[in-house]
């Protein structure tokens, strides 16, 4: 019976840092170089204890790359804050200035890694899931001043220990093998359509 005892003990032990490992959460962003321009998409969940605020300033569709400012989603008049909430992880993802998007979506959120302050919805619930998107067309990470590559930010909030990850990529360049096959079905058109020219 004791044996029983402590297996259940053991058992519901785990359970509970099993539960609370669970409900630790990520923001996860994504910057992404396409054709036609850079596009910005943010998803995930945040939890915040004391120290969230409102702040009555515009926030969204918004980067600096050099002052680790990354805001997702369409301009709000105002958003909440989370002071110092960023503990560590670099204080910049590239050498760009201010740069505003052009169209944008869902939900407005984001961070500023230079002044460790984690920006969200004023009337945010904790844990609630985000998710927004923004475009700036025609632009590039060059002329946006991101650098490529994955970064990584820890924060403590609420008594618990959450996360942001951006990725940031460039356009894939088209392989040798790929142009070879694009060249070869051009070639192969052009003479498909001169034989039966030919033979009409």
């Amino acid at each position: 019976m004791k044996m029983m005892k402590f297996v259940l003990a053991a058992v519901a032990f785990a359970g509970f840092f099993g539960f609370e490992k669970s409900a630790r959460s990520q923001l996860v962003f994504n910057i992404q170089e396409t054709t036609t321009g850079v596009e910005l998409t943010g998803s995930g969940s945040f939890h915040f204890g004391i120290g969230f605020s409102v702040q009555d300033t515009p926030a969204g569709e918004s980067m600096f790359p050099s002052f680790g400012l990354l805001e997702v989603g369409p301009t709000v008049p105002k958003f909440g804050i989370f002071q110092n909430a960023i503990t560590s992880g670099p204080g910049s993802f590239g050498p760009g200035s201010f740069a505003i998007g052009g169209t944008s979506s869902g939900d407005t959120f984001g961070f500023t890694a230079n002044q460790k302050h984690v920006k969200l919805p004023f009337n945010y619930v904790s844990g609630a899931h985000l998710s927004g998107q923004t475009t700036w067309a025609g632009a590039t990470l060059t002329s946006l001043g991101v650098t490529p590559g994955q970064y990584n930010w820890t924060t403590v909030s609420g008594g618990i220990n959450d996360s942001i990850r951006l990725n940031v990529s460039a356009v894939p360049e088209a392989s040798p093998l790929t142009l070879g096959a694009i060249t070869a079905a051009v070639a192969g058109l052009v003479t498909y359509y001169r034989r039966r020219r030919v033979t009409a």
